[in-house]
């Protein structure tokens, strides 16, 4: 049983029967309809369908009016398909808008993904070249790697990453330059290592027995002497009695110079049988004595080394005599000796300007007072100059008047003897004197 549709729905049918809208609205709408409303049977099969239907729901007016429907329907219709067609616009403008957004962040990120990898791979750059950097400061200056990291690498490295490249070059730089043991090296633990490289501030080492603080202490002496060149008289290892003295000796020395140990014990056996005959043989002063004879075979300068008794008796009694002048010529070995230095150094010529300047300084003070007395000027310019000063007399004495300085002047210009000098002077001080009160009195 078909079911009867609405007249807007047949109307609608009518117009979607109609396909082409967009290019023949005009005659649908004023010709067409207007023809079909009027003679239904002009119409194709689907028209005269859809019409006779709508015939029998239609009254006449309605009829009449068919067009004004039908149009009226098509508006409606076109609202419709205009609303879609608007969603669809603004649903596309927003994907596109949404697809843009989504690929500009895409992009953004992908740029910033390339600045990022870009950053990482300059901030790993300048790593392995700060790192290869260091590497050649620990070979080339040991002693001024700290400051090095200080100045160019805080920003690049943190502290603990400086550290531990300073603790395997050390570890490293130990198992290249000491010798194995039994055909074994035992190489030290990264605590001993870092005994070993700390060469700024006070180290304390706490350890058990046996546990390799003297060894520590050695490749401590080992690498400062050899790698980090200080010189042997600038290192001073103090232990509590002689053995162990002797003992740091020994391990110095044997890591130092390949075959050391041996020469050591041949040396030893040596001084042992050329002892075996005294009654009382003392095996460490022996031992000591063949340390420091292969020490000078092998032409090796080995640090102060000795007790803490043997530092302090060294302090009150050195072994140098004291310099000092005493009051007959016989005894100015201080000055004997400054003076040599003096003209050891002025052979250099780096050193000339500075001796010269330093004795200039020295005795300026003197050439002044010889200037201001006018001691550097000719005979007859220095008796004028002494003529001319109100108070003192040419023989450089203070003098109390005009009339004494005058007297004075004649008896040392007629070369009195000094004591007729002094006399004369003396009365002339007194006739000074005189006539200041005669003066005096004349004028009351």
């Amino acid at each position: 049983m078909s079911v009867l549709k609405k007249p807007s729905e047949l109307i609608e049918d009518l117009i979607s029967h109609w396909v082409s809208w967009d290019e023949h609205e005009a005659f649908y709408l004023t010709k067409l309809a207007p023809d079909l409303a009027t003679n239904p049977e002009s119409g194709d099969e689907t028209e005269r369908a859809i019409l006779r239907q709508l015939r029998h729901q239609l009254n006449e007016n309605e009829w009449r009016e068919l067009p004004q429907l039908i149009a009226e329907s098509r508006a409606g219709i076109f609202r419709e398909i205009e609303r879609e067609r608007l969603q669809r616009e603004i649903y596309e403008r927003a994907k596109q808008a949404a697809d843009r957004i989504a690929s500009q962040k895409k992009d953004e990120e992908a740029i910033e993904r390339n600045r990022l990898e870009q950053a990482r791979k300059q901030r790993e750059e300048q790593r392995t070249s700060i790192l290869r950097k260091l590497h050649d400061r620990f070979q080339s200056d040991f002693l001024g790697a700290d400051d090095f990291f200080s100045a160019s690498c805080a920003d690049i490295i943190t502290e603990q990453e400086f550290e531990a490249e300073k603790l395997s070059f050390v570890k490293d730089w130990i198992a290249a330059n000491t010798l194995s043991e039994n055909g074994s090296k035992q190489l030290p633990d990264d605590e001993q290592v870092a005994a070993m490289g700390a060469v700024h501030g006070h180290v304390q080492v706490i350890a058990r027995a046996g546990s390799g603080k003297t060894t520590t202490l050695v490749n401590r002496a080992f690498f400062l002497l050899k790698h980090c060149r200080i010189a042997h008289t600038e290192i001073l290892i103090l232990t509590f009695n002689r053995k162990a003295a002797s003992d740091v000796r020994r391990k110095l020395l044997t890591v130092i110079a390949n075959g050391a140990d041996a020469a050591i014990c041949a040396e030893f056996d040596r001084r042992m049988n050329d002892a075996g005959k005294r009654r009382r043989i003392n095996t460490d002063e022996i031992e000591v004595s063949a340390i420091d004879t292969v020490a000078a075979r092998l032409d090796i300068r080995l640090p102060h080394v000795m007790t803490f008794h043997s530092l302090a008796y060294a302090i009150v009694h050195p072994e140098e005599s004291l310099l000092y002048n005493g009051d007959g010529d016989e005894s100015q070995s201080l000055s004997r000796v400054v003076q040599q230095v003096i003209d050891d150094q002025r052979q250099k010529p780096a050193f000339q300007g500075k001796i010269r300047e330093l004795m200039l300084a020295h005795f300026r003070e003197d050439w002044d007072r010889i200037v201001e007395g006018r001691h550097d000027q000719s005979k007859e310019e220095f008796l004028q100059f002494r003529r001319s000063l109100p108070r003192k007399s040419m023989r450089g004495e203070y003098v109390k008047s005009h009339g004494e300085k005058i007297i004075a002047d004649f008896f040392l210009s007629t070369t009195l003897p000094t004591s007729t000098s002094a006399i004369i002077g003396g009365v002339a001080s007194t006739i000074t004197s005189t006539s200041r009160f005669l003066l005096h009195q004349t004028a009351a």
